[in-house]
């Protein structure tokens, strides 16, 4: 007997996990950026000098969560869930063609970033170039920060469009899991390294 297709998930369903990539994909960035940003890695250097060897792992497993993430919204295979996916079912979903509209145009200004945050992962993740080094990888891609904070942005943007238009409150990105980070980091740092900061000192990575 051939076994029956799985019946497709409800709309809102499908909404809620494009909503967890792109939220998920900005917790992973800010962690990433406390460990490797050119200014914020200086508050956490005293813990992430103490324990290296598992903080060097840890820095490159949270850029490897983001990138599989943000490639996962933005991707565009039919067999996938995903942003772009989820936009050709939207009207017949009740989304207005004003919002659809609204959303796709936050989809198409990401393209070129998604395209230098792609090369990366083709490179160094999904598929270890043979021909070029790790780090000749990132620099041909030359995408900085900002512009992955970008794409974040731009993905909750068209996802919150959908869920206005839906009469849904607004998601914003979660801030929390930075925060316990950074003071876990702080407990981890020498006792005169953790005297030496300064309580002014903000939370957010820089950007």
């Amino acid at each position: 007997m051939t076994p029956q297709p799985s019946p497709h998930l409800p709309f809102d369903q499908k909404l809620a996990v494009v909503e967890d990539l792109v939220r998920r994909a900005r917790v992973f960035l800010d962690l990433w950026w406390l460990l490797a940003g050119d200014e914020s890695h200086k508050r956490v250097a005293p813990a992430r000098d103490r324990y290296w060897e598992f903080f060097r792992f840890d820095q490159n497993a949270h850029f490897v969560a983001f990138t599989m993430y943000i490639c996962q919204l933005f991707e565009k295979d039919p067999r996938s869930l995903h942003l772009s996916g989820l936009l050709d079912e939207a009207e017949e979903a009740g989304v207005t063609a004003d919002a659809v509209a609204k959303a796709r145009h936050a989809v198409e200004s990401a393209a070129p970033l998604v395209s230098k945050i792609v090369k990366i992962r083709s490179n160094t993740i999904a598929h270890r170039s043979g021909k070029i080094s790790y780090d000749d990888a990132f620099k041909r891609a030359e995408m900085t920060y900002p512009e992955m904070r970008r794409l974040t942005e731009l993905g909750l943007a068209a996802i919150n469009s959908l869920r206005s238009d839906l009469g849904k409150a607004e998601k914003a990105f979660r801030e929390h899991p930075l925060e316990v980070f950074e003071r876990l980091l702080q407990v981890l740092s020498p006792q005169d390294a953790r005297e030496a900061v300064r309580p002014s000192e903000g939370l957010k990575p820089s950007s």
